[in-house]
C-alpha cells in the first residue's frame, strides 16, 4: 500500500504540536513497515526525524502565500500529480489539506476552535475554515478525531460525515531527558508552570488572577510560563495584580529544558475552555508534574484521574486547587502517583496500528478503476 503523508499546513523551523503529532505519527508508521510512505511537507529534511529524511520519500512544497488558494489549485492538480495509480490513500494531517488525489482519502482533526469557539475568529477568517473543513471533510473516506471531544464537535458541525468519523488518542511528543543545567539552575525555586501560546481559548488570565491571590501570602512562589503572549493576555492580568515581577516567560525552548520544567514545577496549570488534545497534560504526567486542569472539552478527557479538576470558569474553585497544590508536599506526592498511572492510557504504539487499521480499510474502499 503506497500512502502519501500530507502535512502543507506546518511550518518549518520549530513545529507546532499538530507538526510535531504528524512527525511523530509518521515515523512511527514508517517504522512498522506496514506501507510506504511519501511525505509532502514544507519542512526540509534536516528539520525532520533522521528515520523520515532518510527515507528519501519527500516531496518538498514552497510556502503558499495563501493557505486556501494553495488548497484549491493543489486538490484540482491532484489526480494529475497524486494519481489513484500512484497513491492508495491521501492522509491529511490536519483538515488544511487535499480534497482530491489518491484512491481514497483520510483526514485527521484535532480541533474545531472555529465553530466551538464563537468570536474567537473574524466573521472572514471563521467562513473561509467551514468552507474549507467542508470540502475536505466530505470528501474524506474516513475522518479521524483526536480526542472524544472533537469528535463530538465533528459530528455536531458536520453531522453529513457523521458515520466516517473515528477516534484515536495519541501520546506524549517529547522523550527528552531533563537539561542538567537547567536543572541546576532551578533547584530550590517554587514556582507554578503554564505551557501555551496565550490565545483567549487558553483563558490563561484567569490562572494570572488565581496565581496573584495565593501569591500575596507566599512571597517566593513564581509564575514560568512557556509559549508567546502576543496580546498580553496573561502578563497584562499579572500587572493589574501587581505580579509582574513574578513572571517569568520562556518562549522557543528545546525539550530538554522543558522537561527540566517539568520536572522541578509544583505543578502544571491548564485552566482552557477549550483544547483538542492536551499535549502538556500528557507530558506533565510522564515526568511526574502535578497537573491542574478546567474540566472543559479535551483537558478533561485528557487529565482523567490524573489530576485536580476545576471549572473553568470558576475563579475560586481555580484558586483553591492551585492554593492546595502548592502548599502541600503530600498532595503533589499523590498527584504524581496518579499522573503516571492515567499517562498509561496513551501509546504511540497502539495509536499506529490503530492508524494503519483505518488507512487499511481505505484502500480496500476503493472502487476499481
Amino acid at each position: 500500500m503506497k500512502i502519501l503523508f500530507n502535512m502543507p499546513s506546518q511550518s518549518p523551523g520549530q513545529p507546532t504540536g499538530v507538526g510535531r503529532f504528524g512527525h511523530e505519527l509518521l515515523r512511527r508508521l514508517v517504522a512498522n513497515g506496514h506501507a510506504t510512505y511519501t511525505l509532502r511537507t514544507r519542512f526540509e529534511r534536516h528539520h525532520l526525524p533522521a528515520s523520515l529524511a532518510e527515507s528519501g520519500r519527500l516531496i518538498r512544497i514552497a510556502t503558499p502565500s495563501s493557505h486556501a488558494a494553495d488548497m484549491a489549485l493543489s486538490s484540482l492538480a491532484a489526480p494529475i500529480f497524486f494519481p489513484r495509480s500512484k497513491f492508495d490513500v491521501v492522509v491529511n494531517v490536519d483538515p488544511l489539506g487535499l480534497f482530491m488525489g489518491g484512491g481514497s482519502r483520510v483526514t485527521i482533526v484535532h480541533d474545531l476552535y472555529f465553530a466551538g469557539i464563537p468570536g474567537l475568529y473574524s466573521r472572514p477568517v471563521a467562513a473561509k475554515a467551514w468552507a474549507l473543513h467542508h470540502l475536505v471533510l466530505s470528501r474524506s473516506k474516513f475522518i479521524i478525531a483526536i480526542s472524544e471531544s472533537t469528535a463530538d464537535d465533528v459530528r455536531r458541525f458536520f453531522p453529513a460525515v457523521a458515520s466516517r468519523v473515528r477516534v484515536i488518542l495519541s501520546d506524549s511528543t517529547m522523550d527528552a531527558e531533563a537539561d542538567e543545567r537547567w536543572l541546576a539552575a532551578l533547584k530550590g525555586k517554587r514556582f507554578v508552570l503554564t505551557v501555551a501560546n496565550a490565545a483567549p481559548n487558553k483563558n490563561l488570565g484567569s490562572l494570572a488572577k488565581a496565581f496573584c491571590r495565593i501569591a500575596q501570602t507566599d512571597p517566593d512562589l513564581m509564575l514560568v510560563h512557556v509559549g508567546n503572549d502576543p496580546q498580553g493576555l496573561l502578563s497584562g492580568a499579572m500587572a493589574e495584580g501587581g505580579m509582574s515581577a513574578r513572571l517569568i516567560r520562556h518562549r522557543g525552548i528545546g525539550d530538554p529544558a522543558l522537561a527540566a520544567l517539568y520536572e522541578t514545577a509544583l505543578c502544571l496549570v491548564v485552566p482552557s475552555y477549550y483544547e483538542g488534545f492536551c499535549l502538556p497534560l500528557v507530558e506533565a504526567q510522564r515526568y511526574g508534574c502535578p497537573i491542574l486542569f478546567a474540566d472543559s472539552p479535551g483537558t478533561a478527557e485528557t487529565g482523567g484521574i490524573g489530576g485536580l479538576s476545576f471549572k473553568p470558569d470558576d475563579l475560586a474553585g481555580l484558586t483553591r486547587c492551585l492554593g492546595r497544590v502548592v502548599s502541600s508536599a503530600t498532595l503533589r506526592t499523590t498527584l504524581r502517583s496518579r499522573g503516571y498511572r492515567n499517562a498509561k492510557r496513551f501509546s504511540w504504539e497502539r495509536a499506529a496500528r490503530q492508524y494503519e487499521e483505518v488507512f487499511d480499510a481505505a484502500a480496500r474502499s476503493i472502487t476499481p478503476a
